[in-house]
């Protein structure tokens, strides 16, 4: 894991969590993306329906899911960075063909 950050912020350590996915093959926002993801190796992705079916896990996820066969619709993701604080993001993704990306940030 890395150290603990002293002083002002590094960029490597925030985590920002692309909420919009549009899995139209324009080459814009076709993948699930989390901004530097590769920082933090020992990470697992899980994404729930909305009746809490888990229907995606992936351990060290590295933006490369493009979720094409996910129907359009709101998902509720949880990414789990151990060793870490908070070491677990929960938030909601939006699966669609038309919408621009909506992020927030989390850090590290």
């Amino acid at each position: 894991p890395p150290p603990p950050i002293p002083g002002p912020i590094d960029s490597t350590y925030r985590v920002t969590v692309y909420q919009t996915v549009t899995p139209n093959n324009d080459g814009k926002n076709d993948v699930f993306f989390i901004e530097n993801i590769e920082n933090f190796t020992d990470n697992t992705l899980e994404l729930y329906d909305k009746w809490g079916n888990r229907i995606f896990l992936k351990k060290s996820y590295r933006n490369d899911w493009p979720v094409d066969e996910i129907p359009n619709g709101v998902y509720i993701y949880k990414l789990t960075i151990p060793n870490h604080d908070p070491k677990t993001l929960i938030g909601n993704l939006l699966i669609t063909k038309w919408l621009n990306i909506i992020f927030l940030d989390y850090l590290y």
